[in-house]
């Protein structure tokens, strides 16, 4: 059975679906996390981009690191978590990321930034189609993060969803190879991605990432 499971979805990413479950409850406290996002990612571009961990050919700089932990602090923010994340969780879920798109390009299914602008321009068109509460729930998430909707749906996010799209075709495939297993139970086999990832993060420490930086531990 063919399944469609979007990874590590990212907080910057607002799908119409999220608004639309979120408009209901929505408060000036949650608009105010998305401008705190913003003003800390601001504040990120200062920050020196050196490679603190290489995956193959892709570097994870210390930018990287610091904007995924504004994003998860955000997201946390909106669900009412305080626990903070160690560091060695948030690289360990970039790793995964990466490897799944590494993945993805050997097994010739990544997507294209095309895909992304396909699925954003369906994603805003659906979200025209809902009641007004989600639509304005929407606005005022891209207007926290002073974009134009133009600016939101053409430039923003299009590159958030192909990474998703990569990662979900990447899983698809892996499914259709058995390398995960398959199940109708979603429970297991959301359990079956995660212990597959687990195996390919491991091995990969060991044979393909390579550590830069004195300040990173992985285990």
């Amino acid at each position: 059975m063919k399944k469609r499971l979007l990874i590590g979805t990212l907080a910057v990413v607002i799908v119409a679906v999220g608004a639309i479950m979120m408009s209901a409850s929505a408060s000036d406290t949650t608009f105010q996390t998305f401008k705190e996002l913003r003003e800390t990612l601001a504040r990120n571009k200062k920050i020196e981009d050196i490679t603190i961990v290489q995956v193959g050919s892709y570097s994870i700089t210390k930018k990287n690191l610091e904007d995924y932990r504004a994003q998860i602090q955000n997201q946390n923010s909106i669900s009412g978590i305080s626990t903070s994340i160690a560091d060695k969780d948030l690289l360990k879920k970039l790793i995964t990321d990466q490897l799944l798109i590494q993945k993805a390009d050997e097994l010739n299914v990544s997507a294209s930034l095309e895909d992304g602008k396909k699925q954003a321009a369906e994603n805003r068109d659906f979200l025209k189609t809902q009641p007004n509460d989600a639509q304005e729930f929407q606005r005022k998430i891209i207007e926290s993060l002073e974009l134009t909707e133009d600016q939101y749906w053409n430039d923003y996010v299009p590159a958030q969803y192909q990474k998703l799209k990569t990662i979900s075709n990447a899983i698809d495939k892996l499914v259709e190879l058995k390398q995960i297993p398959d199940n109708d139970n979603p429970n297991i086999y959301g359990q079956n991605i995660l212990e597959f990832k687990e195996i390919i993060y491991n091995q990969a420490i060991e044979q393909k990432i390579v550590i830069t930086s004195t300040d990173v531990a992985l285990k």
